[in-house]
């Protein structure tokens, strides 16, 4: 359970989670949090928090797509700040340009706008 490494143990007041791993016969690794800030260096304080926010064990306590745009993340601001702080940790040959390359957007067939 992989996931246990990163986000530590389920706390013990998600019942649902517990019942579900119970009747499935799972027990959860007795695992300590892994800080994100470990496990993604270059990401801003923003996107740690977005992150761990969505990664919450019990489905009920996160945020829904919403929520989850409205969050400071992704601001302009904190995007720029973002993009110039990875831009700088990569090596020049990742780095053509002076910029990240644009990936053009999907064109034509149902569902693209």
């Amino acid at each position: 359970m992989k996931l246990c490494l990163v986000l530590g143990t389920p706390p013990p007041d998600w019942t649902d989670g517990y019942q579900l791993a119970a009747q499935r016969r799972i027990d959860f690794p007795k695992c300590p949090v892994t800080p994100l800030e470990q496990i993604i260096p270059n990401a801003c304080g923003d996107a740690l928090d977005l992150i761990l926010k969505m990664l919450q064990w019990d489905p009920q306590k996160r945020p829904t797509a919403q929520q989850c745009l409205q969050h400071p993340f992704f601001t302009l601001q904190v995007r720029q700040d973002y993009q110039a702080r990875l831009l700088a940790s990569m090596p020049p040959e990742e780095n053509q340009n002076g910029g990240l390359r644009r990936q053009q957007p999907p064109t034509g067939g149902a569902g693209f706008m």
